[in-house]
């Protein structure tokens, strides 16, 4: 790789580590204070989802903006984190993704090991990752499946879907924690992580025998 392009790289990295700590600062206070000032409990995480709805809204704008002025402009506010996509391209978005799942696991177990700030500490480290992980490589993938003319509509449509439920999920989570407590936000995740690696399976095993039908 050329110098100018490591450079560029190295920029992008430490900008998204710049913002995913921005991210983690924000949902660690926002539903702290958001439990300390609301009535009902069950509302304390109502901030941080009006701010994933924020997200969901302007999803579909933006990708819009981003056909007409270009996808190198639209990334200069933001960019995909470096070392996801390094991993996509060398072992495959598939693979990233079961890895993801697997952090994911890793997250809810140590969320349930205890109520000790290392419990937390790991568990944001491990949301962290799985998060960016299967996020980047759906993203990744998603791009092998339509038309180039159907760019805009496809992924902005997905990122309203993506951050729409981001949002939903981030509100109903006051709820559950307030009426059947932090074990049960947790165990509710099981469900979709166990759909999320049985279709990750399901592809290796598409794309296994999808070779010896051709043969």
């Amino acid at each position: 790789m050329a110098q100018p392009a490591k450079r560029s790289v190295a920029y992008l990295a430490v900008s998204q580590a710049f913002g995913q700590i921005m991210t983690a600062m924000i949902l660690s206070t926002t539903a702290r204070v958001g439990n300390m000032l609301a009535t009902d409990k069950a509302l304390a995480t109502l901030p941080h989802a009006l701010g994933w709805v924020a997200l969901a809204l302007v999803a579909i704008p933006v990708s819009q903006m981003m056909r007409r002025i270009g996808r190198r402009t639209g990334f200069m506010a933001g960019a995909v984190i470096g070392i996801a996509g390094a991993l996509i391209a060398r072992y495959g978005g598939a693979r990233i993704m079961l890895i993801g799942a697997v952090l994911m696991i890793g997250c809810v177990m140590a969320a349930l090991a205890g109520l000790e700030v290392w419990n937390f500490w790991l568990a944001n480290v491990l949301v962290g990752v799985g998060w960016n992980f299967l996020l980047v490589s759906a993203t990744a993938m998603l791009t092998e499946t339509y038309a180039s003319d159907e760019r805009a509509k496809v992924q902005g449509f997905n990122d309203f879907c993506v951050f729409g439920t981001v949002a939903f999920t981030t509100f109903t989570s006051g709820w559950l924690q307030n009426v059947y407590g932090w074990a049960t936000v947790n165990y509710s995740v099981a469900p979709f992580l166990a759909l999320v690696i049985v279709a990750i399976l399901w592809l290796f095993a598409r794309t296994r025998t999808a070779p010896a039908a051709t043969e």
